[in-house]
């Protein structure tokens, strides 16, 4: 049978042609995620309000068609001490949805997963698994236990946020915003601090949908499964919409078999009795988080810490940690939610965390 070349050569042609074009789509496509949102931080406190919306002609809270909802938030977040609060609006895409108003405030420790203040931890049955005992998400976050703060929670999400006429029991946000702080009384809540949160995301646009961590956790506590050489790494992270807005990562160093057994690298470094290698491993895990929060994206600046070892912290161990965050929307392995069992420790790995 004869066979035409010109059109072999004329097909491989076009398909070297169709293939260059996907690639630079592509490409397109990765720098535009990376470039959407970067976080300005100061040496002890970032702010940030949601990225600029890119408008569809018609609706502009129309875009890419990932999720059917969209959110826009602002927030604090401040490395010293671990702190990450939030006030979230959510609303529908589609103008005719039910639910269009809800709210969310959300206030985070992501240096400490345990109240530093207290030496024990109440656990409670759930669902068959156990968890630590809390008002709020996520399962052993501190920062609200007390009944003062509670009590402020309450007005927050109550007479703030919640209306007795509209559909879904939410105001609108024309409806928040006109209201005056003055009328409201916190007992631990900084007020000035939560309203100016409000007016922050309530006039910001949504926020663009990062698909690569689009599905993964909107707030992440990350143990290593294993204890290897009296230490090991903790990562504590917050994300909207796929977009990473803190993370801090730390090393606890083992001082008993309990699972509260450990003193933390940012606490030595605090206190001044770190070693100067120490100090330095210390400095590469800020400049790490600080790189991942600017530049949405889990692994870091690879070629400047997966292959050392300072002060006897193997960072490759860091390095498989980011990687798989980065790669898996599964981080089961290295969830700490329930690793309490009678005081001793237990394998994270071992555990289900599904809820």
């Amino acid at each position: 049978m004869s066979v035409d070349h010109r059109w072999i050569q004329a097909f491989w042609a076009a398909k070297k042609t169709k293939t260059i074009f996907v690639l630079l789509v592509v490409l397109s496509i990765v720098l535009s995620s990376c470039a959407l949102r970067q976080n300005p931080a100061g040496e002890s406190e970032a702010t940030s309000q949601s990225a600029s919306w890119v408008e569809v002609e018609g609706n502009g809270l129309l875009g890419p068609p990932l999720l059917r909802f969209y959110r826009r938030n602002a927030y604090r977040y401040s490395p010293d001490d671990g702190w990450y609060i939030t006030f979230i609006h959510q609303g529908q895409k589609d103008p005719a949805a039910d639910n269009q108003n809800v709210y969310s405030f959300r206030y985070y420790n992501l240096r400490y997963v345990f109240d530093p203040s207290t030496i024990s931890t109440t656990v409670h049955e759930a669902k068959d698994k156990l968890y630590y005992e809390s008002i709020a998400e996520p399962a052993f976050h501190w920062g609200l236990s007390s009944e003062s703060r509670e009590r402020d929670m309450k007005l927050v999400n109550g007479q703030i946020v919640k209306s007795d006429t509209s559909e879904n029991g939410y105001k609108t946000p024309e409806e928040i915003l006109t209201l005056d702080p003055d009328d409201y009384t916190f007992e631990e809540l900084d007020k000035d601090l939560l309203f100016d949160l409000i007016r922050e995301a309530l006039t910001s646009k949504p926020l663009p949908e990062n698909s690569a961590y689009l599905d993964k956790w909107s707030t992440g506590f990350f143990w290593e499964p294993e204890k290897q050489d009296g230490y090991w790494f903790q990562i504590c992270c917050a994300q909207m919409m796929g977009y990473v807005d803190a993370i801090y990562i730390d090393v606890l160093y083992e001082t008993g078999s309990g699972y509260r057994d450990y003193v933390q690298l940012s606490d030595l470094v605090d206190a001044g009795t770190a070693t100067e290698e120490q100090q330095e491993a210390f400095k590469l895990l800020r400049r790490i988080c600080e790189w991942i929060e600017t530049e949405e994206c889990y692994l870091g600046p690879v070629e400047e810490y997966a292959d050392k070892t300072i002060g006897g912290i193997d960072f490759s161990r860091l390095y498989r940690i980011l990687k798989h965050l980065h790669e898996s929307d599964d981080a089961s392995m290295y969830s700490i939610q329930p690793v309490v069992l009678s005081g001793e420790w237990v394998d994270p790995s071992a555990q289900s965390t599904e809820q």
